[in-house]
């Protein structure tokens, strides 16, 4: 059975082959694409009639472990009714949006390029719907976020595209905060806390005999997670700027499969936050804001996929109400079916908006103007209340502008005065180091919990305040730097963790400080695309991203999730000040990728 799932990784294999230097025809790469899907496809379904006759299932299959001196990172498989429910969705839908996209994207210039991604984020849905760890959920989940940054910033010469792509990949990494802490705390709390098979058959006792603060902890620090990728109230705006890119990655991601992990999320861990009364209550109300906001929005938007992008979130609002009052299996049949509905939806707007001008179709969108909503039934000064706060997103979109009537920019300019001080560095370092010794007193730390602090200032530094590329990638250094010197000082013991995470890291951090130094007079404030003058350096600097920000696919990945979970034994504060530094500095790469090599030029 364990031969079944070599086949899931023909699509990481196909994108990879794809991602090559070598120009293919268009029906080769569709061919490739599809029957880089159809296998795994055809091993979902050997292995859910393998499960079934043999009585065994849910079923838990461990493939393989890793192992680095003391540590064991398992491949475990687990696998239920929600796991072919997302895999079978997966390949449907994949299929159905690579025949599409065949004709959609015929002679676009980056139609190699977005086969590859495709494929790259097919893979990493599988990886999330078959993991049956919280770690290997967490590199699903990240596979697939970064997947939709490049697709969203799909037309690299729209500036737009790429600032969209880049806001958005910030939520993620914001939100994903909260699942890289959910699993590393579950590893502090029992050791098989993260096995998705012992989660589902865990007792209510056995959670009430734990401690109840770090449970809490890890209940909303999950919830936390679901907020970004399932654009959830406070971020149920993003999905409106996610359709820069092209209609079929817009299909598949926002309307039918990514949109909805933070749902899977929900349901894979709902033994843990279904015991916390808050938590429930917690998803039920972000439920019900989001249900409310984004049906406003969506009366007001002036673009067809902009409507379909807040009804998704409104419907997903729905589903987090149904997981709060306990419905599971509705809340799959429900994901299923709005998945395929709002997957159609996508594929044909442009048809939709081709023939809305015919006149054999003006009755029924008259028709459906006339039609009576909701907010028709309020007074008129509420109905034009509403539209002007949906017209300006509630002052929830994360902006410049602010965010929740919090103004970013004042805060940012006061902030930068500070930071970008030469001398005054090292006394914000002691004073952060000092205010945390003051919570978490640990005198024979001192040093280690100073250079922590210094990290995170050269974290947020290198992102915030430096427009050079050199001069970010040197900061960058200097919080690698600091923060391996905290661990070190902390526990001596560590340093076969730091080993296997900087052993990969050190050849590709070499190769990314030589890249921006041969950039390092550009300003990147603005967009440069220099993508298409420098091939060669734009993806060596994409693989240097991927390496340095720990992205699943490289061996780093391993080394963090090791690091974060033997610092848990030693300090909570520590490893979630370390883990904000990898999450602060992963973002660094895309802003200088992003600004280098992507984009539309300023006019000089």
């Amino acid at each position: 059975m364990k031969a079944i799932f070599l086949a899931y990784l023909l699509p990481l294999l196909s994108s990879a082959f794809l991602a090559l230097p070598f120009r293919h025809s268009e029906k080769f790469i569709t061919r490739l694409t599809i029957t880089s899907i159809v296998l795994p496809f055809l091993g979902s379904i050997l292995l859910l009639a393998l499960g079934l006759n043999s009585g065994s299932f849910p079923m838990e299959l461990n493939l393989a472990i890793v192992r680095i001196a003391d540590h064991g990172f398992p491949f475990i498989a687990w696998m239920d009714r929600a796991t072919f429910v997302i895999l079978g969705l997966t390949h449907i839908l994949s299929l159905l949006v690579v025949k599409y996209s065949h004709g959609y994207l015929h002679l676009e210039k980056g139609y190699q390029r977005f086969f590859s991604t495709i494929l790259f984020f097919i893979f990493g849905m599988e990886m999330l719907s078959l993991a049956g760890t919280m770690d290997l959920f967490f590199a699903g989940w990240e596979i697939v976020g970064f997947s939709s940054f490049l697709l969203i910033a799909f037309y690299r010469s729209h500036s737009r595209s790429v600032s969209n792509a880049w806001r958005i990949y910030n939520i993620y990494r914001f939100c994903d905060i909260g699942l890289l802490m959910g699993a590393v705390i579950g590893h502090q709390l029992w050791h098989e806390a993260t096995r998705f098979s012992v989660i589902s058959e865990m007792p209510a006792f056995a959670l009430s005999s734990m401690n109840q603060t770090a449970l809490g902890i890890l209940c909303f620090s999950i919830i936390c997670a679901t907020l970004g990728k399932s654009a959830q109230f406070p971020f149920h705006n993003w999905p409106s700027r996610a359709m820069e890119g092209p209609t079929p990655s817009s299909a598949i991601f926002y309307g039918a499969l990514s949109i909805h992990a933070g749902v899977f999320l929900l349901i894979r861990t709902k033994p843990i936050w279904s015991q916390n009364m808050a938590a429930t209550i917690l998803i039920g109300v972000i439920g019900f804001l989001t249900l409310f906001f984004s049906s406003i929005q969506r009366r007001i938007q002036t673009n067809i996929k902009g409507q379909i992008a807040f009804a998704s979130t409104s419907q997903i609002g729905i589903m987090f109400i149904e997981l709060s009052l306990g419905f599971t299996n509705l809340v799959l049949v429900h994901l299923f079916c709005h998945a395929l509905y709002r997957c159609f939806q996508l594929l044909v707007s442009p048809s939709i908006v081709a023939s809305s001008t015919s006149i054999t179709n003006k009755v029924i969108y008259a028709r459906i103007q006339n039609r009576k909503n909701w907010p028709d039934k309020l007074p008129a000064n509420w109905r034009n209340t509403l539209y002007l706060l949906g017209m300006t997103d509630f002052s929830m979109d994360v902006s410049w502008r602010g965010f929740g009537f919090i103004p970013w920019k004042p805060i940012y300019r006061k902030m930068k005065l500070l930071i970008g001080h030469p001398i005054i560095f090292l006394v914000v370092a002691g004073v952060l180091a000092m205010v945390i010794l003051w919570s978490h007193p640990v005198e024979e730390h001192i040093l280690s919990y100073f250079f922590v602090s210094l990290a995170l200032f050269f974290s947020f530094k290198s992102i915030f305040y430096n427009h050079r590329p050199f001069q970010a990638m040197r900061d960058f250094s200097f919080s690698l730097v600091c923060w391996v010197l905290s661990t070190y000082l902390l526990d001596h013991h560590l340093m076969h963790s730091l080993e296997a995470y900087l052993t990969p890291v050190l050849p590709f951090l070499i190769i990314a400080l030589v890249i921006s130094w041969n950039f390092r007079n550009y300003d990147l404030r603005n967009f440069h695309a220099l993508g298409t003058k420098h091939t060669l350096q734009a993806n060596l600097f994409m693989i240097c991203f991927m390496v340095l920000s720990g992205m699943p696919v490289s061996t780093a990945f391993v080394g963090e999730d090791m690091l974060l979970e033997e610092l848990l034994h030693h300090s909570s504060v520590m490893t979630a000040l370390i883990a904000i530094c990898l999450m602060v500095n992963g973002l660094l790469f895309v802003k200088i990728y992003g600004r280098l090599f992507m984009g539309r030029p300023a006019i000089k």
